[in-house]
């Protein structure tokens, strides 16, 4: 069905350190997961999911007894979708993780520049 020269491999994941934003008193800093890629004709390419916390309600609790917790909060991965990460295609893991870099770079300097 399929070869093994025709799927796409995951490489690497790098969690990032957290990204210090004005609004941390309200959400918290920013936390970020790269995924590194390679497709099957040699390129390299991110897809970037961001850490979040949410609260959760497990399925168990209408019928349960009260031992058992109402709610929970669980860490998800999310994809980030501000940008198409997926068509930076690099010639190495590096340079993707660079890429990246420079992006995030870019997204929050921008951010700062403009609500100045």
């Amino acid at each position: 069905m399929f070869s093994l020269n025709e799927l796409t491999k995951l490489v690497a994941i790098y969690e990032i350190p957290e990204i210090e934003t004005p609004d941390d008193n309200l959400f918290g800093s920013l936390r970020f997961v790269i995924h590194v890629l390679r497709r099957p004709k040699g390129v390299y390419f991110p897809r970037v999911f961001r850490k979040e916390l949410v609260e959760v309600v497990p399925v168990y609790y209408q019928n349960a007894n009260e031992r058992l917790i109402d709610k929970a909060t669980v860490e998800v991965a999310v994809r980030d979708d501000s940008c198409d990460w997926e068509s930076f295609e690099c010639i190495s893991e590096k340079d993707t993780v660079e890429r990246v870099f420079e992006k995030f770079n870019w997204l929050f300097t921008h951010e700062k520049n403009g609500a100045e």
